[in-house]
């Protein structure tokens, strides 16, 4: 079973498709498939085949085990996944997963950090705030002037390429309708999932209106925040047992 480790791959990540959004394809599937799809494709290897087992992706997502294969069922037909069904080497049934890489266009794609799932903080999250986070990275930016009026006002153009290289936030301005529609979410549950990216630090407010709404946002792609190993293994002990 699944096991919290201390260590953290900081490079690990697959290529979310920003076309899944675009198109609202993404805002269309069940909540469930949202919570499953990252964790299935941050197993992929380079061959694009997967194999996290149903308890695995349900420990990583924070899901139960039937929400896991509610949410893999909503995944089937996706234009970018196949799942197919096979025998391990124990004799169980179990399923592979083949998940298409993006077309290398500038743009297209963002990566997705697979230290999110193995700090404990996927998992932590609402079912609304995993809806909504792939949305705000998609709709995430990063420009000189930006940076230089919220975090560097000395920065200097010639250090961009560098800079954005090694940047672990993009900026959202998206609006909230636009993030409400995208994510297939409710106006109502906008705020409370915003909260949950912030208890994450995932996201993190940059600048309000003179209302006090936020307009500008961080949004995190690699953070320090962790939940402590032990808690985290101490939880699947009690839920699962020593299995």
């Amino acid at each position: 079973m699944y096991r919290f480790r201390d260590e953290i791959n900081w490079t690990a990540h697959f290529w979310f498709d920003g076309q899944l959004i675009k198109k609202k394809i993404w805002s269309k599937l069940p909540k469930a498939s949202k919570a499953v799809f990252p964790v299935v494709a941050c197993h992929r290897n380079q061959k694009g085949i997967a194999y996290p087992g149903e308890r695995t992706i349900a420990i990583l997502c924070g899901r139960t085990d039937k929400t896991v294969r509610n949410g893999i069922r909503g995944l089937e037909g996706l234009y970018n996944i196949k799942i197919s069904t096979y025998i391990t080497s124990r004799g169980k049934r179990s399923k592979r997963f083949y998940i298409a890489a993006p077309p290398r266009v500038p743009g297209r794609a963002f990566p997705f950090y697979r230290c999110l799932l193995d700090k404990g903080l996927w998992q932590q999250l609402t079912p609304s705030a995993q809806a909504l986070y792939p949305v705000m990275r998609h709709f995430g930016f990063f420009e000189t002037e930006t940076y230089r009026i919220y975090d560097n006002p000395e920065f200097a153009e010639e250090d961009f390429a560098e800079t954005y290289k090694s940047r672990d936030f993009d900026y959202c301005e998206a609006e909230p309708l636009q993030l409400v529609l995208h994510a297939g979410i409710t106006r109502q549950s906008l705020q409370p999932a915003l909260d949950s990216l912030i208890s994450c630090d995932l996201i993190k407010p940059c600048d309000r209106d003179p209302g006090g709404q936020v307009f500008l946002w961080k949004v995190y792609f690699k953070t320090e925040s962790w939940f402590p190993r032990e808690l985290l293994n101490l939880k699947i002990a009690e839920r699962y047992g020593n299995q």
